[in-house]
């Protein structure tokens, strides 16, 4: 019988007694794209397999909520099998859903028109879409201060919690899924493979209780990370 609880461990992901692993990677507003995947996927999952999705489920791309949806679908497909259980899906954080709650912040960053311009060229405008939101509404929120910011991150939160399970959604996203075996570590991005693998387990255990981010900070590294590809 499948389990009942959406999620166990608020951190990463544990793939008990998995025979395959499915890795899909970004899926970026992919909607009729992932559903196709989906469907040739149905076929040939068998006792033991898991999937885990990569992260980047959201951003650029013009289905951001159908994307949602589609996962949402495939997982209770998957946890509706014989012996399922909501371990046989693991949704990671990539950048998008990152920059995506970090915007619904934005009313607390010290620059928020620096914050919106870095998400919005990074792909965002895609999602705040999808949750019936505009950039240039909040740029101008940007231009006239926090009470506007606040109203206008506020009314895209309200919109996405109106989708249906679409606000678990972002509570399941877990930063690594690993086997119980220790064979196999699966993240979105920016593991270090010179480290030992206890080290790695150790800080992926010390994530949760972790200081949390800034927006300027997670903006400066964005920027960092772009001008290093680039030289």
């Amino acid at each position: 019988m499948a389990s009942s609880g959406f999620c166990d461990s608020p951190v990463y992901s544990v793939l008990r007694r998995s025979r395959r692993i499915w890795a899909i990677a970004s899926i970026n507003g992919a909607a009729d794209r992932l559903a196709s995947l989906h469907r040739q996927l149905a076929g040939r999952l068998a006792f033991g397999d898991r999937v885990v999705y990569l992260g980047n489920v959201l951003g650029h791309g013009a289905g951001v909520a159908e994307t949602v949806d589609e996962v949402l679908r495939f997982r209770a497909h998957v946890m509706a099998r014989p012996f399922g259980f909501a371990g046989d899906v693991a949704i990671l954080r990539g950048a998008q859903e990152e920059m995506w709650q970090k915007l619904l912040e934005l009313q607390f960053a010290s620059n928020p028109r620096e914050v919106l311009a870095f998400v919005l060229a990074q792909g965002v405008g895609a999602t705040i879409a999808a949750y019936g939101g505009d950039p240039r509404q909040g740029e101008a929120a940007c231009r006239e201060g926090v009470l506007a910011i606040t109203r206008w991150t506020s009314a895209l939160r309200a919109r996405a919690n109106q989708m249906p399970g679409h606000v678990q959604f972002m509570a399941c996203l877990r930063r690594a899924a690993f086997t119980d075996t220790g064979s196999l570590l699966l993240v979105h991005a920016g593991i270090d493979p010179a480290k030992a693998r206890f080290a790695v387990t150790d800080t992926i255990e010390k994530i949760d209780g972790a200081k949390p981010t800034t927006l300027e900070t997670f903006v400066r590294q964005g920027q960092n990370e772009l001008t290093a590809k680039s030289a």
